[in-house]
This record gives structure tokens, C-alpha cells and sequence, in this order.
């Protein structure tokens, strides 16, 4: 320590003794505070030290300031005078003090320099883990740059798409100077249909009016199965559709959706909508900011027959109010939305397709044709999604084995594509079966079975007095018109054929309904008594309207009859209206009964009535003798003459004999129907049947004629004009007379008047 600032006795000064001496200590005190100080400092750093330099440098430092201690303890007493010798006492004090303090800064060096050694060699070790570590990050970064390049790739694969959306986006505000082609829809959209006939015209129709308009709504209307969703694609596809709404053609399909939220929140992702706003408001808004705009909802019937029909019914009235908006709705049934004005061009349900459109579909839909397939054709009704999936049952089946698999498992064949109502006849059928306007009407589903007995189905204006024990028939008809599973065809209503074939297949008609509507039938029946009367051609008429009703209803009546025990007089009418359709049939050469006389024969000899399965045998070897089976109806005359003659009914064999000899007679077999009409006048003439008698005496003849044997014709001719007068038929006579002038003529004999 420097102690040029101490006073001293030599110098100038003339401070007191004591003075200079509190002085020293205090200056003293000073340095021992800093000391103080250091020694802190000291022992903070030399914490936990070890070696004895460390340890030597602070007990010579402790022993010091406890000299300094003693020191200024002596000094300060006030009492004590001064003297030299305690200078050199705090003199020698410093100097350790200096040298203590010389030792700790050097010793601080040295430790300082011994923990950089340490640092250093720490620090190496973590440069060359960092080392390490670098590398592996570059084989990592070597990867990733990797992963980088194909997702790059990947990316550029669909950067046409985020394109397409960005222009589009841009393209609507304005930010582009030029346009997307004006086809492509913001929407996805059914593509165009491949296969498509029997509706071209209408398709033009609706094209031609929504071009030609700023505004048109379209509805149509229809049972299920019908082609309405082909019809909706093909329009909306149509070029003339693309050039004039561009993207702005939304279709949406509304199959499960049940509120109106529903319906404007599948619209709105389309026309990228923010999700958090009203979609109903939003979607309305935004389509009438679009200069025009197509939309179409498909299967809407969905949507009208839930508990939000009010809604719907009025937003798509909404919409439509825009001057720019055109709406075309598809839904089962045949009465759209109100609030809409719709165009008079399809108010009317789609009907179903012609057979020639639905031969044309067959051989694009599937390779297999054969001569059966208009019989196919004729069972699916025209119905175009029937004809679909039954050309894409079995593609290697030939019509005439899907005819036979078709009658043995009916509509349960046409669901084997699927279970959507697009792949399945019995799907799309329960849909409409099961809508909310049919479980709330249950009087129209009682009807429904009745009205599948009937092929043609019913005039509406028969439909009151054929269901005389139904409450509000008129209503019911309705019902099923509206719900899809009925349709009008002018003054009738009926259900297709594959509905026909389902509801039959699965809901038993209810007895009192079905007993009204046999009476209603049969009734029609008497009219054959009428033939030949002042009102022959309003009989020929009804019978020749209601032929292929009455024909069903009476073998839904055989079936019955096969099963449940039935009245004697519910047997005989129905016996009876048999042979009198039969016979009506037979004399106008019009419809089929031999199906129905075949299946009433069997059920009566089931039942032991062996004449009146004789009687339909016969009868139906005369309609196969009608239709040119002439071979076929020897053998059903033959069979019904080997009964009568087993039960002894002579009269009926004789008749079976004559019609043996007309039918070898019209075969050219003039010896054997010679033959067999000698047999039947000599038979006739013994039961004292002068009409039988006059009947084969003419039928001889005329073969005697065509054998050119004149003389003998004119002979027999003779007998049967003399007995037809006695019998007074007012028909046998003048044809009797009219072939015996031409023998005459044939032999130069002068004809009587």
C-alpha cells in the first residue's frame, strides 16, 4: 500500500499527535473495508477449492486481518498516546496486506487460465458432437429435399383443379381478362345419358322453352322407374343448355334430404358459400347475382314429403321469383310445389315408353335377343328402369329365359343390381308405397291390390259404382296417382305392370273391396245376351274395353276358387261369365281366353262338375280353331267329345263331332269331314235338334261344293235352308240360300228369287 498521503512528525504539518494517528486508521479502516470486500469476493470464488495454495492464501489473509483488528483497537483508544513504533507495526501490516493481495491476483490468474483449459476442452468436445450432429442433419435434409421433389410433384398433378377454382373465383369478381369455358359447371353434374329414346321430342321442347326464356320452370312428374332423373340429365347436358347457362347449371340430388336447410346447404359448397352464413338467404342471393342460372332438383319428392314441406314449398318459390333463375324439378307423382309457376309444357306425368323405344333400348343395354322379346318387352310396360335392370340380369340370357324367371320370381328379379332405387324395382317401388301421403291415407292402399288386378285399370268415371262398399273412392285414386304408384292415361287410371306384379306378389286384396269389383266385372259379362239387339254396339264396345280387366278378374277368381271354398252362386255366375267372355271372344276373333278356359276346366274336375269342364274344352277348341290352330283344336274337340260320351251326354259329343268335321273341312280333309258331318246330322236328326240337323246339313253342303259335286250340294243346301226357316234362326237360312245359288250358278240352274 502506498503511503505517500500519510502525515508524518517531519513534515510541516503541525497536527497533534492523536490527530495523525486517527488519520492513519482511519485510512486504515479504509483499506480493511476494501480488504473486507475482496476477502467476499474471495471466498465466492474459492468455494469448495482443494488445493493447499488455496487453502495456505486465505489463513495467511484471516491471520492478517486480525492483526489489522488489534491495530485499530489500540488506536482507538483516545488515551493512548502515539508513538513511533506503532507506525512501523501498521507499516508492516500494510506490507503483508500488498502481498496477500499480490498472491490472490496471481492466483486468480492461474485458475482462471486452469478453467479456460477446462472450457476449452469442453468446448472441443461439443464442436465435435456438433460435428456429428450436422451430419446427420444433412442426410436428413438429403431426405427431405427428396420427400420435397414428389410431393412437388404430386402437387403439380392437381394444380389444375386449385386453378380451375381460383380462375373461377376470380374470373366472377372480375380479376381476369378473359373466361372458362362456359360448360363447366361449379356443380357435379349426372353425365349425359348413353343410352336414351322415345323422349327426343320432349327433350327439344324443354330445351327450345328454356332458351328462349329468362325464366322457365319445369316439372316432371311421374311414377318411379319412369325416366325422370335420365330426362333431367339429358336436358340439362344439352349443348344449347351449356352455351346459355355455362357453369351456372347446379343439379342436386335431394334423395335423403329432409328440410330446406338441407337442400340450400348441399347447394351452397358449390358456389363456395362461407359455411357460418344462412344458406337459404345466401344461396338465393348468389344465384340472383348470376346473369342467368339453371337449377334442378332431382327426386324432390323426398324433400315435399316431410314435415318441412311448407318451407320447401316456398323457397324454391324464392328462388324461382328471380327473373334469371330457371327451376326443373323431378319427383314422383303428379303434383309439383305450388308457389311456382309452372310451364305447361310437362304438367302431364311422363307415360310410359313405346315398345318401338324400348326395343331400341334392349340391344344397347344387352347383346341377347331372341322372337320372345316383344313378349319381354310387353310384361315390363314400358317402363325404363324395368327394361334396364332386366338387361342387366343375366347378360348371356336369352328373353325367353328371363320371361320364365320373371313369372316364377317376378319383381324380386329386378333387385339384384342393388338396393338403391335406381338398382331396384321393389326399392323404388316401397318408396313411394311407404310416403307419408299413403300411410296417412290407408283406404288407398286398400285400393291399390284391387286396382293391380286390372291390367288396363278403370275409368274414372266407373270408379264410384265399382267400389260400392269404399268411403271416398274418387279420393283414393288420387292418392295413388299422387304418390307415384298409379298414373292416368286419359279417362283411365292404372298401375304399370311391374307395380302390378309387386303389390300382388306382397298385399292380399281385401275381400269386400274385391267381391264389389267382380260384381262391377261380371256384370259386364251379360252384355254377350245384348249381341244382336238395338244396343249390339254399346255391348260390343264395353266388352271390348274391359275384355283384358274382365279376363284377369275372372282367373284371379279361379285361383281363388282353387284355394278357399266359395258360394254355389258366386261358382256358377263365375262359371258362366267364363264361357260367355269366351264365347264373345271367339264370335269377334278378339283377345285370349284360352289360359282362362284351360285353368276353369281344371278346377272343375277338381270339383266333379265333369259337363262344365267339357263345355270349357270345347269352347276352347272353337277359339283355337278362331286363331288358325287347327291341329290343337281337333284335339280339344276330341278330348271334350270323349267326355261327354263318358258322362252321356249325347248332344254335346254331336256337337263335338260337327266342329271335328268343320275344322277337317277348313284343313281341306273333305273325305274324313264328310265323314264326321253325316255322323253329327244323323245324330242331331235322332234328338230331334233341328237346328244341330240344319247346321251339318249346310256344313255338308259346302264340302259336297268345294268338291264340285253341285247336284248333291244343292241337295243338302235344300235341307238346311227348310230347317233353318222351321227353326226360325234368322242367320243359317240366307247363308243357306246364299251358297246354294252358287251351286246353282255352278251347274246353269235357274236361282229362285
Amino acid at each position: 500500500m502506498s503511503q505517500e498521503n500519510i502525515p508524518s512528525e517531519d513534515s510541516g504539518d503541525t497536527p497533534p499527535t492523536w490527530l495523525a494517528a486517527n488519520w492513519f486508521v482511519e485510512r486504515r479502516g479504509e483499506q480493511v473495508r476494501k480488504l473486507e470486500e475482496v476477502a467476499a469476493l474471495v471466498k465466492q470464488q474459492t468455494t469448495g477449492a482443494t488445493d493447499d495454495v488455496s487453502g495456505d492464501l486465505l489463513n495467511d489473509f484471516s491471520e492478517a486481518l486480525k492483526g489489522i483488528e488489534v491495530v485499530v483497537r489500540k488506536f482507538g483508544d483516545l488515551n493512548r498516546r502515539y508513538r513511533p513504533a506503532d507506525d512501523d507495526e501498521i507499516r508492516s501490516l500494510s506490507e503483508r496486506l500488498d502481498s496477500i493481495i499480490s498472491m490472490f491476483s496471481l492466483r486468480t490468474v492461474v485458475e482462471n487460465s486452469r478453467r479456460l483449459d477446462i472450457d476449452d476442452q469442453q468446448l472441443n468436445e461439443h464442436n465435435s458432437q456438433l460435428v456429428d450432429h450436422n451430419s446427420r442433419l444433412d442426410d436428413r435434409s438429403s431426405r427431405l429435399v427428396d420427400h420435397a421433389s414428389r410431393l412437388e410433384d404430386h402437387n403439380s398433378q392437381f394444380d389444375h383443379q386449385d386453378s380451375r377454382l381460383v380462375l373461377l373465383e376470380r374470373w366472377r369478381d372480375g380479376s381476369v381478362s378473359f373466361q372458362l369455358p362456359a360448360d363447366i359447371p361449379l356443380m357435379e353434374m349426372p353425365p349425359k345419358p348413353a343410352v336414351f329414346y322415345g323422349r327426343d321430342e320432349l327433350v327439344e321442347s324443354i330445351v327450345e322453352r328454356l332458351c328462349s326464356n329468362d325464366n322457365c320452370h319445369i316439372p316432371v312428374l311421374g311414377p318411379g322407374g319412369i325416366g325422370k332423373t335420365t330426362l333431367a340429365a339429358a336436358v340439362i347436358n344439352d349443348e344449347r343448355i351449356a352455351a346459355k347457362f355455362g357453369a351456372n347449371r347446379f343439379f342436386v340430388n335431394c334423395e335423403k334430404v329432409t328440410n330446406c336447410d338441407e337442400l340450400a346447404g348441399k347447394i351452397a359448397p358449390g358456389l363456395h358459400l362461407h359455411p357460418n352464413t344462412n344458406p337459404r338467404q345466401a344461396v338465393s342471393a348468389h344465384l340472383a347475382s348470376f346473369k342467368c342460372a339453371f337449377l334442378v332438383l332431382d327426386n324432390a319428392e323426398t324433400l315435399l314429403d316431410s314435415e318441412d314441406r311448407d318451407a320447401v314449398e316456398n323457397w324454391p318459390g324464392t328462388v324461382a321469383q328471380n327473373s334469371h333463375v330457371s327451376v326443373m324439378i323431378t319427383m314422383r307423382g303428379t303434383n309439383p310445389p305450388g308457389p311456382v309457376r309452372w310451364a305447361d309444357i310437362c304438367r302431364l306425368p311422363l307415360p310410359p315408353l313405346s315398345l318401338s323405344s324400348t326395343r331400341q333400348i334392349w340391344p344397347d343395354t344387352t347383346s341377347s335377343i331372341d322372337d320372345n322379346l316383344d313378349t319381354l318387352l310387353g310384361m315390363l310396360d314400358g317402363m325404363p328402369l324395368a327394361v334396364r335392370l332386366m338387361a342387366t340380369v343375366d347378360p348371356a340370357a336369352t328373353p325367353s329365359q328371363l320371361i320364365q324367371w320373371y313369372e316364377e320370381e317376378k319383381t324380386s328379379l329386378l333387385g339384384i343390381n342393388g338396393d338403391t332405387h335406381l338398382t331396384s324395382l321393389e326399392v323404388s317401388i316401397r318408396l313411394s308405397l311407404n310416403s307419408r301421403i299413403m300411410v296417412k291415407h290407408p283406404e288407398a292402399v286398400n285400393m291399390l291390390p284391387i286396382l293391380c288386378i286390372l291390367p288396363d285399370g278403370m275409368l274414372r268415371s266407373s270408379i264410384t259404382d265399382a267400389f260400392t262398399s269404399m268411403s271416398s273412392p274418387k279420393t283414393n285414386s288420387l292418392i295413388l296417382e299422387r304418390s307415384g304408384l298409379a298414373i292416368r292415361e286419359k279417362d283411365r287410371i292404372r298401375c304399370l305392370a311391374p307395380v302390378r306384379e309387386f303389390i300382388l306378389q306382397n298385399h292380399s286384396p281385401m275381400p269386400l273391396y274385391l267381391a264389389d269389383i267382380r260384381l262391377f266385372f261380371m256384370q259386364i259379362t251379360d252384355q254377350v245376351g245384348k249381341l244382336g239387339h238395338k244396343r249390339s254396339a254399346e255391348a260390343i264396345e264395353q266388352l271390348c274395353a274391359e275384355f283384358a280387366n274382365i279376363t284377369s278378374i275372372l282367373k284371379h277368381f279361379w285361383i281363388e276358387r282353387s284355394t278357399v271354398d266359395i258360394a254355389l252362386d258366386s261358382r256358377t255366375a263365375l262359371t258362366e261369365a267364363t264361357i260367355q267372355l269366351s264365347e264373345f271372344s271367339i264370335f269377334f276373333t278378339f283377345g285370349d281366353c284360352s289360359d282362362l278356359l284351360r285353368r276353369s276346366a281344371q278346377q272343375l274336375d277338381v270339383e266333379g262338375d265333369h259337363a262344365n269342364a267339357a263345355k270349357c274344352i270345347k269352347t276352347l277348341g272353337h277359339h283355337l280353331e278362331s286363331r288358325y290352330e287347327y291341329s290343337h283344336a281337333l284335339e280339344r274337340f276330341e278330348e271334350a267329345r270323349t267326355r261327354y260320351r263318358r258322362i252321356g251326354d249325347r248332344h254335346g259329343a254331336a256337337q263335338c263331332t260337327q266342329s271335328i268335321g268343320n275344322v277337317l273341312h277348313r284343313q281341306k280333309k273333305n273325305a274324313d269331314a264328310f265323314s264326321s258331318l253325316q255322323e253329327a246330322r244323323t245324330e242331331f236328326s235322332a234328338l230331334g235338334d233341328r237346328l244341330g240337323t240344319a247346321q251339318s246339313s249346310k256344313r255338308i253342303g259346302e264340302v259336297l261344293y268345294s268338291q264340285a259335286r253341285y247336284p248333291e250340294a244343292t241337295v243338302s243346301l235344300r235341307e238346311a235352308r227348310s230347317e233353318f226357316q222351321a227353326s226360325r234362326d234368322p242367320i243359317g237360312a240366307p247363308q243357306s240360300a246364299k251358297v246354294l245359288g252358287s251351286a246353282k250358278t255352278s251347274t246353269g240352274m235357274p236361282v229362285p228369287a
